[in-house]
């Protein structure tokens, strides 16, 4: 099993690193939720003003750049296009986690990307689970490549930890270039101003949609390449408050997966781009979609998560206030796929209480409980469970007092430890409650 976290760097702790908010960029260490806040770690927790903050982004790309072996660059990239001759070009072409080489070839073909994952800052995960997304993503565009999903075609890839990085010294995807701007718009529900903008944006997504639609797969996981084919792969796999509602998302996700049954759809499963928030759509002057990029985490689900309301059509304001329901653009984008005759699909955009996006949304990345308690407080009410935050929480506590883990993180968290000792279950939890 590839492991999905760093080990804790704080001394003779075997924790999982905490993922996205455990890197400190002052220390530069991976750290548990535990050894995460004082008195363990004393960096300065305030934001960075934008200069310090970009020094340190300046500082991570020339770190970067620095591995990267520019002539072995140049040698594959000919190699696997004919011998043509090329050149690299460095620039600011980046995302989040990734770090972009153009390399053009002198003869004026289509430019090609070296698409380096940015290991050194943005991503807290061991250098052998980079190495499965980074295998994983080129295993899912040469599957696209065989749909009419217009998603950039992979050329190549390299994986440090394995030994086949053909000397460029970091792991990378060889992809095309695509043409295009990414589409501004997404979360920001449609006005007078961009309604006709967005019907068109909606329109192509409808076609894509519907493309990968007839395209199923047997399980569920992410796609990888095994000698030589590309098959689906494994899963590569205030706390206790969260633990709760990580308790009920896994409940709710099963009864989810038994609805798909029940409709007789066992088996069939989707790829699905898991981070599509708008700017992964590339789009022309006229917004024609001209591709769809950045596949790194796509994987493959079941059809009512993989065509049921996402982050593509969200209001992300009413997202990350717990507001429920349904926006102007997920009715747009469902309008677009009844015009192109996919009412099967468009059935699974009138998710009404949006329930696949609430468990794919979760609780985010909230830095706080306060922040995390409007969505928190929505997804009960998603699935029909009509009760304040403290009501629920009281009756979940009851339901699974049995489970250790909860057990433990609320013996942790809570000035109540000798509550959990008492031979009455049901009175350790109420004081636990009331506390």
């Amino acid at each position: 099993m590839t492991p999905r976290f760093y080990t804790c760097r704080f001394p003779r702790c075997k924790r999982p690193n905490d993922r996205d908010v455990g890197f400190c960029d002052t220390c530069n260490r991976c750290l548990c939720f535990r050894h995460l806040l004082p008195p363990f770690h004393r960096c300065e927790q305030e934001d960075m003003e934008d200069e310090t903050w970009q020094a340190g982004i300046d500082a991570e790309i020339g770190r970067l750049r620095a591995r990267i072996n520019d002539a072995a660059v140049r040698e594959y990239a000919s190699r696997l296009n004919g011998g043509r001759q090329c050149s690299v070009e460095h620039g600011d072409i980046m995302g989040c986690a990734n770090y972009h080489v153009r390399i053009r070839f002198e003869d004026g073909s289509g430019s090609w990307l070296l698409r380096i994952p940015r290991v050194t800052r943005i991503y807290a995960v061991p250098a052998p689970m980079i190495d499965y997304l980074v295998a994983s993503e080129y295993a899912t565009l040469k599957f696209l490549e065989n749909t009419a999903v217009p998603a950039p075609r992979a050329f190549g890839y390299g994986t440090r930890c394995s030994g086949t990085d053909h000397g460029i010294s970091v792991s990378f995807l060889l992809i095309e270039e695509l043409p295009g701007k990414p589409w501004e718009l997404g979360g920001i529900p449609a006005d007078e101003k961009t309604k006709d903008q967005k019907a068109k944006i909606w329109d192509g997504l409808a076609d894509i949609f519907a493309e990968l639609a007839r395209h199923p797969l047997p399980k569920a996981g992410s796609l990888c390449v095994s000698s030589s084919r590309i098959q689906v792969g494994p899963m590569a796999s205030d706390r206790w408050l969260a633990y709760l509602v990580y308790r009920f998302l896994e409940e709710k996700a099963a009864q989810l997966a038994q609805e798909e049954e029940a409709e007789g759809r066992r088996g069939e499963f989707f790829v699905k781009h898991v981070d599509d928030h708008g700017g992964h759509i590339l789009v022309d002057d006229g917004l024609s979609i001209t591709g769809i990029i950045d596949w790194q985490m796509a994987r493959v689900v079941p059809r009512c998560e993989a065509f049921g309301p996402s982050l593509v059509s969200v209001d992300i304001d009413a997202l990350s206030t717990g507001r429920l329901g349904l926006g102007v653009d997920d009715a747009g984008l469902t309008r677009a796929l009844r015009k192109k005759g996919r009412d099967e699909l468009a059935r699974r955009m009138e998710d009404h209480n949006e329930r696949t996006r609430r468990v794919f949304w979760g609780l985010a990345l909230e830095p706080s409980w306060e922040r995390a308690l409007p969505l928190a407080n929505a997804i009960p009410r998603a699935f029909g469970v009509h009760q304040d935050w403290e009501e629920w929480r009281d009756a979940a506590l009851r339901e699974w007092r049995a489970d250790r883990r909860l057990r433990k993180l609320a013996r942790n968290r809570l000035p109540a430890r000798r509550y959990l000792h008492r031979r009455s279950k049901e009175e350790a939890y109420s004081k636990i409650v009331r506390s």
